[in-house]
């Protein structure tokens, strides 16, 4: 009778401990990230009666086992990927397929792994956990290229400034009206950018003229900086035919334009010789490259991992990418809580890189990552380990029983 309860204790034991685990899956049911567990029941020693071996005369006998009861052999953790829900949070980070984001400390020690990533911003602009590491991965240039494979901290330029470039190249095509309704002058501008990144607006102006015997008419025009005529003046003509085509393109495709403007130097290239001179209305389309220095407005975590960040003059720049870990044995790391891991005895050094390496899933941007979890599941394992327990109570108080009536015997 003793063995009989000690067999259904370990049963008890063992259904308490898998109702632990379903009960911590049921809990974790919104946790971002988190990965649901499931138990493996083995059984336990046995008390062994070895069988005779077959003679002349008798047959032989097979062995008997008695079983010692039960115990949970193994809590497996099911890694696959939880459904992605749009947050819009430019924070937040969303792990498809393999692998996980990397956390520790500023000098990139204690490091930890995590699917969770609805991340935080430091005092001083690092992201972080919403505990407090700070978040691996890799400076990018502004086309998104990694600039080293030194996993780092992310420090996100919240304060910073880009300077501007230079415009080099300037245009203006459209058509200059035969009617100009009175008119003396017709003037148009462009932006244009210093080497400093300062803004200033170029202008354009064409003076009235009339054809000549033959229709060819030619327009004198002269270009101004900021309202203020050049030093040294720089101007030319228009020559048209009598169908409205320039006639000397050649001579303006490249007016050059070298000032200093307030210290800052303007050099560039103008282009008019797509300019027409037909009889309907003025139509003018100015275009000029360059752009002025901005400051930081707000940044994101893009698809793929990327950390973008935008200016006030709409620019978008890539300054960094979160790296990815990925572990040959993910079954053995060791969950810590905060839905963080550490490497176990058996999953292997982490091989990092960003999303879409190394075997590793996508990363989706403004989303987090959902719990594997799977509630009808959970709820039938709760039904399934409960009735395990009252089986094993019922076996205890069956036992208590005979050995009342053993007891009674003797009375």
């Amino acid at each position: 009778m003793n063995q009989s309860m000690y067999t259904a204790i370990s049963g008890m034991n063992a259904f308490q401990r898998a109702l632990a685990v379903t009960s911590n899956n049921i809990a974790n049911a919104n946790t971002s990230g988190y990965k649901k567990q499931s138990v493996v029941f083995n059984d336990l020693l046995y008390q062994n009666t070895m069988g005779s071996v077959a003679g002349s005369s008798y047959a032989g006998t097979n062995p008997m086992s008695i079983g010692s009861g039960t115990k949970i052999g193994a809590v497996i953790t099911d890694y696959t990927a939880g459904s992605p829900t749009a947050t819009g949070r430019n924070k937040d980070a969303a792990l498809q397929g393999k692998g996980f984001f990397v956390a520790g400390d500023k000098t990139g020690g204690n490091t930890v792994y995590t699917r969770n990533g609805a991340f935080s911003i430091s005092s001083d602009n690092y992201l972080t956990t919403q505990g407090g590491k700070y978040i691996f991965g890799y400076p990018t240039d502004k086309n998104g290229n990694v600039l080293s494979t030194n996993l780092q901290p992310i420090q996100i330029p919240l304060s910073g400034a880009i300077p501007g470039e230079a415009t080099k190249n300037g245009s203006l095509s459209g058509n200059i009206p035969l009617d100009w309704k009175g008119k003396d002058t017709i003037t148009t501008e462009l932006s244009v950018y210093d080497n400093a990144g300062g803004k200033h607006k170029m202008g354009l102006s064409i003076k009235a003229a009339k054809p000549d015997a033959s229709g060819n008419i030619s327009y004198a025009f002269e270009i101004q900086m900021d309202g203020k005529a050049l030093t040294p003046p720089v101007t030319g003509t228009l020559q048209f035919n009598a169908q409205g085509q320039l006639q000397n393109p050649d001579v303006l495709k490249a007016i050059n334009i070298n000032q200093t403007v307030g210290g800052k130097t303007i050099n560039l290239d103008f282009d008019l010789s797509k300019l027409t001179n037909y009889g309907t209305e003025q139509t003018f389309t100015p275009t000029s490259d360059g752009k002025g220095a901005a400051t930081v407005k707000d940044y994101a975590i893009t698809d793929a991992g990327y950390i973008a960040v935008s200016y006030s003059d709409g620019t978008v720049v890539p300054v960094a990418q979160l790296a990815v870990a990925v572990f040959a044995n993910e079954d053995g790391l060791v969950k810590m809580g905060d839905g963080e891991y550490v490497p176990g005895l058996s999953s292997g050094d982490p091989t990092f890189g960003v999303a879409g390496q190394n075997g590793s899933g996508g990363i989706s941007g403004s989303a987090l990552e959902g719990s594997n979890v799977d509630l009808s599941r959970e709820f039938v394992d709760l039904m399934t380990f409960q009735s395990g327990f009252q089986g094993n109570t019922k076996v205890i108080r069956i036992a208590d029983d005979i050995m009342k009536q053993i007891v009674n015997l003797i009375q």
